[in-house]
């Protein structure tokens, strides 16, 4: 495979890693203002420049992962005060 062809791919792949990893931290800067600051929606809109919908979307998207690890915490907690050695 040229090289050419292969350097052209690996710049997709980490141009996309880094449309990612933005998106991520724009996320987590929605929820932080509209949930742990308690700002309203529109002004986290307005600050961080982004439309409200991506508000809501952040909070939603934050919070059901918050949800999941709470969930596996509670579970590994379940398991370890019935097995301690389960934690080695």
């Amino acid at each position: 495979m040229p090289s050419g062809k292969r350097s052209g791919r690996e710049f997709i792949r980490s141009s996309d890693r880094a449309r990612e990893e933005a998106n991520r931290a724009e996320t987590v800067s929605n929820f932080d203002c509209y949930v742990r600051k308690e700002w309203p929606a529109q002004k986290v809109a307005e600050r961080l420049r982004v439309n409200v919908g991506q508000v809501y979307l952040a909070r939603h998207r934050v919070g059901g992962l918050l949800k999941k690890e709470i969930k596996a915490l509670k579970e590994m907690e379940t398991r370890v005060c019935r097995d301690p050695s389960s934690l080695s």
